[in-house]
């Protein structure tokens, strides 16, 4: 007997709402460079009281970030219970040095700045390589102003490192902080993961993506491998994926 032909359509359940949580997950944490520690509230709302997406876009003002690139794991912290933590420097501050340099700031800025150190060669061999590569194809930068820039990348790296240290040592911390920054802030671990070492006294391990060629074969297209002073991990990644992130599941 043969029956009046079904009609058979498959869709994927709505999302569940955002799941709230009375406590942060106590074995991790995550901090990110896009928000500053005015930002705290606001980010432990998103996670405990299920804040949406577009309410976190609206309320917070990173307009120098993609906030989008940050979605899957800032719902995945929320999803989990795992706190998100604020580090980055205020960009008025850093704007302010910028313009005027570290000695002309206002007294009451003085003393509120992290410590500051200026004086690792290492650091500054790498800015000036880093600057120079920048404008290679422009009029060589005054040196007034490319101090002024270095002081600036100096502040906002202790700023970073202070903020991470500020959370390590406050009451409840998660047993493990993973901290998301920009490439040039960790490579060679300075930058931030040495200025973190000589506040907390403990050495942070360091993973760096590097975009390489690769062979039809699978292996990566690399004159040498790089040494653990690099870093301590190097996650090495195609230069484009071919594939679109719905296209992964």
């Amino acid at each position: 007997m043969v029956g009046k032909p079904v009609s058979v359509a498959f869709a994927a359940p709505p999302p569940p709402p955002p799941q709230k949580h009375s406590f942060f997950n106590p074995a991790l944490a995550i901090g990110v460079e896009m928000f500053g520690r005015e930002h705290q509230p606001l980010l432990d709302q998103f996670v405990l009281q299920g804040l949406s997406m577009d309410d976190l876009s609206s309320k917070v003002d990173v307009d120098t970030y993609d906030l989008d690139s940050y979605q899957e794991i800032l719902l995945w912290a929320q999803s989990q219970g795992v706190r998100v933590i604020g580090v980055n420097a205020p960009e008025a501050m850093l704007h302010l040095v910028l313009e005027v340099g570290l000695d002309a700031l206002p007294n009451d800025l003085k003393d509120v700045l992290p410590e500051l150190d200026l004086a690792n060669p290492e650091h500054r061999q790498r800015f000036d390589r880093l600057v120079g590569h920048m404008t290679s194809s422009f009029a060589p930068v005054d040196p007034t102003a490319k101090e002024r820039m270095y002081q600036c990348q100096v502040l906002w790296e202790e700023y970073m490192a202070e903020s991470v240290n500020m959370y390590l040592r406050s009451p409840g911390a998660a047993e493990h902080l993973v901290c998301l920054t920009g490439l040039h802030h960790i490579i060679d671990r300075v930058g931030v993961p040495d200025r973190v070492q000589r506040r907390a006294k403990t050495r942070p391990f360091t993973v760096v993506p590097l975009s390489v060629d690769w062979t039809v074969h699978g292996t990566p297209v690399i004159d040498h491998p790089l040494d653990r002073q690099f870093s301590d991990w190097i996650w090495l990644t195609p230069p484009e994926l071919e594939a679109s992130p719905a296209d992964w599941v």
